[in-house]
């Protein structure tokens, strides 16, 4: 369906030119002039904090005493982001301590209250005796709210700004905010894509894909040659594409390290099942002879089980699971004739 340019003016109006709003109602429409350039070149309105509702919350480490203080009106996004990066993830992994769950101090706030609150709170907790480990200024003057930044790049600042960029790379690179602006508005494409009639072949796909390093910067750069090959899957092609893998920490030595500490297969397997996977694939668990005299000596059977030599192989154990597990042939004689009773040093097992 194609529409005119005075019906999408019309529908923006009516959504009060706000991008979200515009999008959830009129999809078909936002399809359209996004794909012809209305959409992207529309001068839509910023996003306002007012109507938001704020909490101050903290991270502390009572070991040391140190406490992170922020605000925000989303936590759990707030919390996602401290878990991946920033000061709050810094100073944890730095401890070898997972970020703990955030501390709520006070909340229904607005944007004002907040920033007055959290100076109030890091005032607080710096009189107490808790070290700060925020980066950023917080309080009343400062602009953890991220207001007074986010306004300086519009619509004439961050076309002027990408003049100075090839690519999209180059320019997300050389000045992230200004990027993230174009990017949460849509700019972007009408600014770096040209119009392009190229009809993707395989080769033609293949040749494209060798000017990037990644996936991400090949969709990045060229969306009708990344779609092109993704939709024909030929993306696997591009091996220089490919993920390293996670290198595998149990190598030939340590193997053998934890294998002499087992007394067989199984008790290796159950033990250290990551270092069993490794050596059986790669064949060095036929090294570790003492499995194979042990298996043999356990298969053999002519022997019987008396009770002097059950007594013998108990010695070696303190716990009767212990025994079980280690000799079970042993143990179920015994079982059977009850002695385990008359091994006054075995440990019972727990009910």
């Amino acid at each position: 369906m194609k529409y005119t340019y005075d019906e999408f003016l019309c529908a923006a109006k009516e959504c009060g030119e706000i991008k979200s709003l515009f999008i959830s109602k009129h999809r078909r429409l936002y399809d359209f002039s996004r794909e012809i350039g209305w959409f992207a070149n529309y001068p839509w309105k910023a996003k306002t904090r007012e109507g938001n509702i704020y909490l101050i919350y903290c991270y502390k480490d009572e070991d040391t005493l140190a406490i992170y203080i922020g605000l925000t009106c989303n936590l759990k996004k707030r919390h996602s982001g401290h878990k991946c990066n920033g000061a709050v993830y810094n100073y944890f992994s730095q401890k070898g301590k997972n970020v703990p769950e955030p501390i709520v101090l006070v909340n229904d706030l607005t944007a004002n209250e907040a920033k007055e609150k959290e100076g109030d709170y890091c005032e607080l907790y710096s009189k107490d005796g808790w070290v700060l480990i925020n980066k950023a200024k917080t309080g009343e003057r400062s602009s953890s709210l991220g207001g007074n930044k986010s306004d300086k790049w519009t619509y004439e600042t961050c076309y002027e700004e990408s003049k100075k960029y090839k690519t999209k790379t180059e320019f997300q690179i050389g000045n992230v905010s200004a990027y993230r602006k174009a990017l949460d508005n849509g700019w972007l494409d009408s600014w770096f894509r040209s119009v392009d009639k190229t009809k993707w072949t395989r080769e033609k796909c293949y040749e494209e894909a060798t000017k990037y390093k990644s996936r991400s910067e090949f969709r990045l750069e060229n969306q009708s040659a990344y779609n092109s090959a993704l939709r024909n899957e030929w993306l696997n092609d591009y091996y220089w594409f490919i993920k390293r893998q996670k290198l595998n920490k149990w190598d030939e030595h340590k193997c053998l390290e934890v294998a002499k500490q087992c007394s067989s297969k199984t008790d290796f397997a159950k033990r250290f099942s990551g270092a069993y996977k490794e050596a059986t694939k790669n064949g060095w668990v036929k090294n570790y002879t003492w499995f194979e005299r042990t298996s043999t000596l356990l298969s053999k059977r002519s022997v019987k089980w008396t009770y002097e030599r059950c007594k013998e192989v108990a010695m070696k154990y303190k716990r009767r699971w212990e025994f079980g597990r280690e000799n079970s042939g042993a143990y179920h004689v015994c079982l059977k004739n009850k002695w385990l009773d008359s091994f006054t040093w075995l440990i019972e097992n727990r009910k």
